[in-house]
Parts: structure tokens; C-alpha cells; sequence
């Protein structure tokens, strides 16, 4: 596929921290203070550790989140449609892959796709995997990519090796130096949408 643009969901188009404060601020009120201490900051990822639970105790709420339709109440990184339009726009193929546990949990497809029509993202090709950087080569689209865009770094390493231009929406990594000619570390969508003229 020629001139196509590769761009993650959670992290990237969905804002998944705060919708998953939310949400626990809503199902877990002994939690409350916790969700709200986190609110008030940005640069810290959601675990068990930061969260003040144990290891079962967390993973009982992303399972009962996952499970309960709460990743349709995710919202929407400010310009995720403005940014997917004007790819659009630009004639490039939009290809979405996310690593979401389609294959554990039955409802996330259907979350997945209601999420993107309510949300107005325009999309070609909706692909799911853990391991993108495979995907990306098994389908031959690393010639064909005009960049990616991903927030996490392992997914960002693996573009940036097979030579893929690509932007890493770093919300909480400050401290990694990863350096290199494909790699444009941005804060959020808009600076992306501002370099578009000269990466794209």
C-alpha cells in the first residue's frame, strides 16, 4: 500500500489515562483521591504501584473496564479527527493499529469501531496486533509509509529501525534520549499537524 500513514489509537487519537481515571473515579469511589491526584498531573502512566492497589486488584479493573464498554467512554485527543482528516485529505491511505486485547475480550471490537465513528476518525484499514512492526513488514508497507505516529517507545524503536519516519507522542518517557534522523519527539497532535507540511 503506497503512501499510507500508520497511526496508533490508545495514547495517540484516544486518550486512554484520562478515560481510565474517569472511569475508576466513577465504578471505585474508595479510589477517588487517587484518580484525583492523578488528574492534576500528566506525566504519570496508570499501574498498580501508582494506583496504590495490588497487582490482582488492578488487573480486576482493567478487566471489569475493558469488559464493561468503558473504552467507549475514552475521549478523544484534541485534533485526533483534524489530524486523520487532513491525512485524509492529503490522499494517504490511514492505517490504524492498536494492540488492544481483541483476542481476550469480545466486546473491543465493537467498542473499537463505535468509538471511532463517534469520534469522527477517518480510517482504511483498522489492524490489531501486539507485535506492529511485524504486521507492518508481513504486509509490506514500510516502503509505502509516509510516517507513524505511537506513544509507546518499544513500538517507536521498532518504526524508527526499519526506517519508517516517525513521530513519539511522548506524554511520560522525559528522561529517554532516543535520538535519530527518523525519529520527531512531539508533546501532542497539534505539533504534529504543524510538521505535516514537511514530513508528510
Amino acid at each position: 500500500m503506497n503512501d499510507c500513514v500508520i497511526l496508533d489509537i490508545d495514547g495517540v487519537l484516544a486518550d486512554y489515562r484520562i478515560g481510565l481515571l474517569w472511569w475508576i473515579n466513577v465504578h471505585y469511589p474508595i479510589l477517588r483521591s487517587v484518580c484525583y491526584e492523578h488528574l492534576k498531573r500528566t506525566d504519570t502512566w496508570l499501574s498498580s504501584e501508582t494506583m496504590g492497589v495490588t497487582l490482582r486488584e488492578w488487573l480486576d479493573i482493567l478487566e471489569k473496564f475493558r469488559m464493561s464498554g468503558g473504552k467507549l467512554t475514552i475521549p478523544a485527543f484534541s485534533r485526533a479527527a483534524d489530524l486523520t482528516q487532513l491525512v485524509h485529505e492529503d490522499k494517504k491511505k490511514i492505517i490504524l493499529i492498536t494492540s488492544r486485547p481483541i483476542d481476550i475480550y469480545s466486546n473491543i471490537y465493537r467498542d473499537t469501531l463505535e468509538w471511532l465513528k463517534a469520534n469522527r476518525i477517518v480510517y482504511d484499514l483498522l489492524l490489531w496486533s501486539k507485535y506492529k512492526s511485524d504486521i507492518i513488514y508481513k504486509l509490506r508497507l514500510i516502503d509505502g509509509c509516509c510516517f507513524a505516529v505511537d506513544d509507546e517507545l518499544n513500538h517507536v524503536r521498532d518504526y524508527v529501525s526499519l526506517g519508517i519516519k516517525t513521530f513519539w507522542l511522548d506524554h511520560y518517557d522525559k528522561s529517554t534520549n532516543l535520538k535519530s534522523p527518523n525519529l520527531i519527539r512531539v508533546n501532542n497532535l497539534e505539533e504534529i499537524i504543524n510538521q505535516l507540511g514537511v514530513y508528510a
